[in-house]
């Protein structure tokens, strides 16, 4: 605590932890899946997958799987890089932007250092978790017996996209207030950067535009496969330009001020104040626009790669039999590509519905909740209001991604009867009481955690259903993770024993916890 640098790595030590922990994680789960699976041999049949576009928009573009670390950058690299992204630019905007909403940044430099020495200190300290994160996955893959030089190449593709990230929410940081401002459009950049590169690998003819993403700079590097160091030049090069346009701009503002600040409304208006269940809805909904942006981008991407696929079903019978012994035999039609998809989308829901209830835990440490529940609302209302306002955008944004998502299988030259995709979207609703019940039991017991830990642990269990039933994993391990409850709605019936078990443990952790937010003090 005795200098800017120390405070500004306390604030960031235990997301830095979990981030590294996570991530390790991952890692760990991909090199114990490769040996599972039988090694290079056992990879051989997944050959006709690296082909397809579909695939290496989804996955990424590799070669071939000869060893762990291959299997790991072709199946786990994309949400490992937009992982530590999308952290990077919100620590970044934590440390900088959000400093400066409350006050405490000018407490850091009255009477002291300069606002300019407390930016270099921050920087530094966003550089050094990028070499934290990215060092010890290269450690890890090398004890695990990997090659030491594709292993560092790995490591620095994690380094580049953490600090990609975070120069992206410097920049931010500078340029908009507030800090749910800022966020929202480094989050918006980070996204935009990773949907560019699911088109550019959708198809031969896009190549071209992953020289327009640091993801596709970082997949050119070919960790690996087949290693380009140079091209790793841009995506460690740039964070380092940014990094200096984002001192630059302090310097020339006033502390607290943004090229740009962002007014909820320009007249004072009511609209959506009279209650705490549309308060709940407005204080949400610019996140909430964020996010069906992303979801919407997201859904037409998968509809239009279906037609890829189902071609190279019906023109490759490796890659059919590969399907067959996988149990996956559906996905030859178009139906089966969606309802594989569709699980992938629960997750997002799940995340989505986890920032949305845990904001009343960020509303509650920044004080926001004691003038309210000072004038006489009740917790049990402020809380039903959230949970209310969830369960309304969560199934509002899966009917709209059915039908974003018909659209692009449309427009890709196949054809779907909508009620087919309206049928296998609405059922990965199935896990959300789970979550949302989970997310109220959090906010209630661990509130300056909740958000961390929950999506931490469903990234975690998500793994483990993607991966477990290919490679053969125990049945008890799958069992543990509430997507295995999902079923290829409407090819196969919904697991309604499964799924009222999640809704019932759902129900009372959110009872508990409910409970538990009512009486407690405020933290």
């Amino acid at each position: 605590m005795r200098s800017p640098f120390r405070l500004q790595w306390r604030v960031a030590r235990t997301t830095t932890l979990v981030m590294t922990a996570v991530v390790l994680l991952v890692v760990e789960i991909g090199l114990r899946a490769y040996n599972a699976s039988g090694g290079a041999r056992g990879m051989a049949p997944i050959a006709p997958l690296l082909l397809n576009p579909a695939v290496a928009a989804l996955e990424g573009r590799i070669s071939s799987l000869n060893t762990a670390g291959a299997f790991i950058v072709w199946k786990m690299e994309t949400f490992i890089l937009l992982g530590v992204a999308s952290w990077g630019a919100l620590t970044a905007t934590r440390l900088t932007r959000l400093s400066e909403d409350d006050g405490s940044w000018d407490q850091l430099v009255l009477g002291g250092p300069s606002r300019g020495r407390v930016l270099v200190d921050t920087i530094v300290v966003l550089a050094q978790t990028g070499l934290l994160v990215g060092g010890l996955v290269g450690v890890l893959l090398v004890a695990s017996g990997q090659t030491l030089a594709p292993s560092a190449m790995f490591a620095l593709d994690v380094i580049a996209a953490l600090w990609m990230g975070a120069a992206i929410g410097l920049v931010s940081a500078q340029i908009v207030a507030p800090r749910r401002s800022a966020s929202q459009v480094a989050m918006s950049t980070v996204m935009i950067f990773s949907l560019v590169r699911i088109v550019a690998d959708g198809a031969t003819s896009t190549e071209w535009w992953r020289a327009f993403t640091f993801f596709g700079w970082i997949e050119d590097a070919g960790a690996f496969d087949r290693p380009h160091w140079l091209a790793l030049v841009p995506s460690l090069g740039v964070p380092v330009a940014l990094a200096v346009v984002a001192y630059v701009v302090q310097q020339r503002r006033d502390v607290g001020r943004a090229l740009w600040h962002h007014q909820e409304e320009h007249r004072a208006s009511t609209v959506l104040l009279r209650t705490s269940w549309t308060f709940a809805l407005r204080e949400r909904r610019t996140n909430w626009q964020v996010w069906m942006v992303g979801f919407v981008i997201l859904s037409f991407t998968i509809g239009y790669l279906t037609h890829a696929l189902i071609v190279l079903a019906h023109t490759d019978k490796r890659f059919v039999a590969l399907l067959n012994h996988w149990g996956l035999h559906a996905m030859v039609r178009g139906v089966g590509f969606i309802t594989q998809a569709s699980v992938d989308f629960s997750f997002t829901f799940a995340i989505f519905a986890a920032a949305w209830v845990t904001q009343i835990a960020t509303d509650e440490l920044r004080g926001r909740l004691d003038m309210p529940f000072a004038m006489g609302i009740r917790r049990a209302v402020w809380l039903a209001g959230v949970v209310t306002t969830v369960v309304v955008a969560v199934v509002l944004t899966d009917v709209i991604c059915s039908l974003v998502l018909w659209l692009g299988i449309v427009v890709s030259g196949s054809s779907l009867a909508l009620s087919m995709v309206l049928q296998s979207m609405l059922s990965v609703l199935g896990v959300m009481p789970f979550v949302i019940g989970l997310s109220v039991a959090l906010i209630a017991f661990v509130p300056r955690g909740a958000f961390a830990v929950l999506t931490s642990g469903l990234s975690c269990v998500f793994i483990v259903t993607a991966l477990g039933p290919v490679l053969h994993w125990p049945e008890w391990l799958l069992a543990l993770s509430p997507f295995h409850y999902l079923r290829a709605v409407p090819l196969q019936s919904p697991d309604w024993t499964g799924l009222s078990l999640l809704t019932g443990i759902g129900v009372i952790g959110g009872v508990v916890g409910a409970v538990h937010f009512c009486r407690r003090d405020l933290a």
